[in-house]
């Protein structure tokens, strides 16, 4: 089978073109499904439901993987969650949304799956050794969401997916990165103290690699 060869050019590091290209085609995806029932899951795999491919393919770098995305409409729910499959070239995508709102929520999906697609990217980047990226630590399945946060594979996805959407939403990163942490805080997932560290460390990530990262203050 052929597969969907992105080019970054001279941009390659930054990889926005891959991302803004899976972005778009679960969009598609998104849009072309709308009218499906309600609490009935439709489940693709990317780029092949498009355009028959196996599989995206980052040019120059010998980087190649697929993308599963997974969508069910249920009234009242919007959540996105998104994976790197373990010891698989699988980035998974999971999608809830109300179809009673669903229009009107695709600005927000767009922007999530803009972090979240970046976020696995890395984790691809990092399975595929490129550049000084950290080996992926493997998953125990019982880390809390403070020590999942944490890892040192984990810290530059984190970042990375922060940083692409305060770039596209012209936002300050630390402001990204505070209504992350208080989203989780809200959910019960960590603690205040827990919040300071997070902050703390992903700061410094992003002190270190992106100096021209916007501030809210400074």
């Amino acid at each position: 089978m052929g597969k969907t060869i992105i080019s970054e050019g001279w941009k390659t590091p930054r990889f926005g073109v891959v991302v803004r290209q899976i972005v778009k085609d679960v969009m598609t995806v998104v849009k072309k499904t709308k009218d499906y029932p309600q609490d009935e899951m439709v489940s693709l795999t990317l780029p092949y439901a498009l355009n028959g491919d196996d599989e995206y393919v980052v040019k120059d770098i010998d980087v190649s993987f697929s993308v599963e995305v997974n969508i069910t409409r249920i009234e009242g729910k919007l959540k996105i969650e998104s994976y790197k499959i373990n010891k698989e070239d699988v980035i998974e995508v999971n999608i809830v949304i109300d179809p009673n709102y669903e229009e009107q929520h695709y600005q927000e999906v767009y922007y999530k799956l803009q972090e979240d697609v970046r976020h696995e990217m890395e984790h691809v980047l990092q399975d595929f050794g490129i550049g000084d990226r950290p080996s992926p630590e493997p998953e125990t399945g019982k880390e809390t969401t403070y020590e999942h946060h944490s890892k040192i594979d984990e810290i530059p996805a984190m970042v990375q997916g922060f940083y692409r959407r305060a770039q596209l939403q012209r936002r300050p990163i630390d402001e990204v990165i505070i209504e992350d942490l208080d989203n989780e805080i809200s959910l019960g997932n960590i603690n205040k103290k827990e919040a300071e560290d997070l902050y703390r460390l992903w700061m410094n990530y992003v002190k270190r690699r992106f100096p021209k990262a916007i501030y809210s203050q400074g």
